[in-house]
């Protein structure tokens, strides 16, 4: 191997004393020349490896099947049983008894409509996950005229379009059920335009509401063996939970697909026709 002088760095043959350049003596101490450096050996590229999982898509946040909905409503009802038995029982025996008091009758017009939309907001609330006390039925109360206004609208429209025939005031009362939910959910929302909301929110859903009422008949048929008993305990709280529930769903699947927006919900933005 050549050395080199440490002084100039001048190539040294073997045997040399002095550098012939710069005449520095030479001694054991000269370097040795730099070996070349040798290329890293490069490494094949790796393809690139799929995932051991595909992603999973994202799930709906909205289920419209009326199976999944009574399940979810009889879940959640159960799990909050007394609570929802007391405060419905107690909404029933005013909502049913006012009418037939003699003192009351004139009075019941003013007093059970935000007592309709209060037992409706208590169900959508425990549909929710929500543990709702029972002011929760007067909480419409506290939006009195705003309230009244709506459901009186919703009434007059049903009973003009049931003047025509039996069925289109089904059709009506139908798409313009949603209102009772509406008024609470979206107090800041018109009365006259919630009953336009629930006509939109129910395009293309009479069907499935229809039938959720009609899934309950056979228990209705139950509660009249029970005198009645049935449906406190068991019966009026499910159904009135799971009308709630699809409420929800539907309004939910509403916003997803562009239907309505959370603004024509809360009245700030016009209804889109």
């Amino acid at each position: 191997m050549a050395n080199f002088c440490t002084n100039c760095g001048t190539p040294l043959t073997e045997g040399m004393q002095f550098c012939p350049k710069c005449g520095a003596p030479v001694c054991d101490g000269a370097v040795a020349a730099p070996a070349a450096p040798q290329p890293e050996p490069q490494q094949p590229e790796q393809p690139p490896q799929p995932d051991a999982q595909p992603p999973q898509p994202e799930q709906p946040a909205y289920d419209t099947s009326r199976d999944t909905i009574k399940r979810k409503s009889h879940r959640l009802f159960t799990s909050y049983y007394w609570p929802c038995v007391g405060a419905l029982f107690l909404a029933a025996l005013v909502i049913y008894g006012l009418p037939y008091a003699p003192w009351a009758k004139a009075l019941s017009i003013f007093i059970l409509p935000p007592l309709i939309v209060g037992r409706a907001m208590f169900c959508l609330k425990v549909y929710r996950g929500e543990k709702p006390g029972a002011e929760t039925l007067f909480d419409p109360f506290k939006r009195y005229g705003h309230n009244l206004g709506g459901i009186l609208w919703m009434l007059l429209f049903i009973f003009l379009w049931s003047l025509l025939l039996v069925i289109p005031g089904i059709i009506k009362s139908i798409a313009y059920c949603f209102t009772i939910w509406l008024l609470e959910d979206y107090p800041t929302l018109p009365a006259r335009d919630a009953l336009k909301m629930s006509m939109k929110l129910t395009k293309g859903h009479k069907w499935e509401i229809f039938v959720m009422n009609v899934s309950f008949f056979g228990w209705g048929l139950l509660c009249l063996f029970t005198a009645g008993l049935l449906a406190i305990f068991y019966v009026g709280p499910y159904m009135r939970v799971s009308l709630s529930g699809l409420y929800d769903e539907i309004r939910k699947q509403a916003l997803a697909a562009g239907v309505v927006t959370e603004a024509e919900l809360r009245g700030e933005a016009p209804l889109a026709q």
